[in-house]
């Protein structure tokens, strides 16, 4: 048990102005007097809770906070704080005036660097840690911290702090205490549906890790509900504290108890705390409860997923649809509060639900070789389209992803089937397996021979084949290759090219002096061997 005192003297030195503010309200300032921030309070911080700080502004929520700092010692503390660092002032190497680093209070993120290159220890780590903040997005993911609006920002120091959680647990493995991570003014920036959103993610990631405390402090009680906090701490304006504590599960145990304790200088003793331990009613709700109480799915347009369409990565239209599914929230918007209309509709995801195309070797596989006997294309396109449909598009407004949105469009997908089959291919789907969440089946597909060894020779000069993406990048490479060298991944690409591609019908070897001609082999490389999408099948 941890004892902690602050008080705030208002015992001042005496000037002209203060001794007439004094003489304005009756006050004598040679007076020392005490006021408690906050009374005597004993606070449980476990691993795998979260902890919810609130009060109106000026209530004491900071200061509270910076008991716990003080008393449990920056060993045990990781701290973030979202408070804007000023811009410098711009300079011929600065002429944006940019910060050097955006501080997370335990991790720095440059603002010069992908955000992709910055998050996680992989590449699904660092998109399930940016999922968790909402910025697992293709084209977010790509941008830097300077590109990003300060919303994003914000997201992005957060999910930064998660990674440094994560390194921070490697290097203490030994410790038996749990991680304690503190985010003041959490959310604060955010507009309260995204705020919304990460606070549940928040919610859940914190549910997994069994040796961190998160504690969060904010004068918006909105977050009440999407925290599901294991304590509430509300701070009224005044010397008293309300605390409400969810009834432990008996398998996480309080490592650490922290006391707060406010006492004047005249030695009396600290007034009862005016605080209950009984939790307030219903204020816990889990995430599929609010899931199923308030988002609506129905039978959507295209015109529904024209509107969420410039959120995919792939800009082209998809296949000939056949159905478009949709989910929404009903609630009321910004505007509609200002005209005092009724909450309204709000389009949160769609998925789309097309044709399918007439070749597909996994498809091959995965049905097996169901369609391949056929020989007339017209009476295989036919049956195909009689027993088959493709999931196309599946689209979530940014601000809720994270939150098995996209996984519960996909089951009411398939639990409203159109024909005997539906099948998806995803780009991200070894990274974010959501078809597999919403109970499809994977299959992997295998490299072509002529891939295979066009990857090995890759693997033989150190080229990752990500480097692919790049000309510049692998014009690099060049540059440091024998002749030798040069000739022989020349010939192999020249191999490859035919044995893969009907851009060259001639045996004519590649001239490796022809940029233009050596970059276009280099992307259609890219291509085929780099954009390998997971497909994914499901029998009604």
């Amino acid at each position: 048990m941890v004892r902690v005192h602050k008080a705030w003297q208002t015992a001042v030195e005496p000037s002209e102005r203060i001794l007439q503010v004094a003489a304005m309200f009756g006050l004598g300032v040679d007076e020392q007097r005490t006021m408690r921030v906050v009374p005597d309070s004993d606070i449980p911080l476990s691993g795998g809770s979260l902890v919810f700080v609130t009060g109106p502004s000026g209530s004491g929520k900071s200061t509270f906070l910076r008991c716990l700092e003080e008393q449990l010692g920056p060993s045990n503390i990781l701290k973030f704080n979202p408070t804007p660092h000023p811009s410098p002032k711009p300079t011929d190497s600065n002429p944006w005036g940019i910060p050097a680093t955006v501080s997370t209070g335990g991790g720095h993120l440059s603002p010069s660097i992908p955000l992709i290159e910055q998050i996680g220890d992989s590449l699904p780590d660092a998109v399930r840690t940016l999922a968790v903040v909402g910025l697992a997005d293709a084209f977010v993911m790509l941008r830097t911290p300077s590109q990003l609006s300060d919303g994003q920002r914000y997201r992005a120091s957060l999910a930064a702090l998660i990674q440094h959680i994560n390194l921070y647990r490697q290097q203490q493995r030994t410790r038996d205490k749990p991680i304690i991570a503190i985010a003041d003014e959490f959310a604060s920036t955010l507009d309260r549906l995204t705020a919304s959103t990460v606070a549940r993610n928040i919610r859940r990631w914190v549910s997994k890790q069994p040796d961190v405390c998160f504690v969060c402090a904010t004068t918006h009680d909105d977050l009440l509900e999407p925290l599901d906090p294991d304590l509430l701490v509300h701070l009224p304006l005044g010397e008293s504290i309300d605390i409400h504590q969810r009834s432990p599960s008996p398998l996480v145990k309080p490592v650490v108890s922290i006391t707060r304790s406010e006492s004047d200088t005249a030695g009396s003793p600290a007034a009862p705390s005016p605080h209950s331990t009984t939790p307030p009613p219903s204020y816990r709700s889990e995430l599929d409860a609010w899931k199923h109480n308030t988002l609506h799915f129905a039978a959507g347009t295209y015109d529904d997923y024209k509107k969420l369409a410039h959120h995919h990565y792939r800009p082209t239209r998809p296949a000939p649809v056949t159905s478009v599914f949709t989910v929404h929230e009903k609630r009321p918007t910004v505007v509609g509060r200002y005209l005092q209309r009724p909450a309204e509709n709000i389009l949160v995801g769609v998925l789309v639900r097309s044709l399918p195309h007439l070749a597909c070797s996994l498809r091959t596989i995965a049905t097996d070789g169901r369609y391949r006997g056929i020989s007339n294309a017209k009476q295989r396109a036919a049956l195909l389209n009689k027993e088959l449909r493709t999931i196309s598009r599946v689209v979530v407004d940014p601000r809720y992803r994270g939150l098995g949105i996209a996984v519960a469009l996909v089951q009411h997908a398939l639990a409203n089937p159109e024909t005997i089959y539906t099948e998806a291919l995803a780009a991200m789907g070894t990274v974010n397996p959501f078809f597999e969440r919403a109970g499809m089946t994977r299959y992997e597909r295998p490299h072509s021979p002529p891939n295979a060894r066009l990857l090995a020779v890759l693997d033989e000069l150190d080229i990752p084949p990500w480097h692919l993406a790049s000309n510049t990048r692998m014009a690099e490479h060049q540059n440091t290759w024998t002749d030798d060298q040069r000739a022989w991944f020349t010939n192999e690409l020249t191999r490859w090219s035919h044995t893969t591609t009907r851009a060259h019908q001639d045996t004519t070897p590649l001239d490796a002096n022809d940029t233009t001609s050596f970059n276009h082999l280099l992307r259609l490389a890219r291509d085929r061997l780099l954009f390998v999408p997971v497909y994914y099948l499901h029998r009604r």
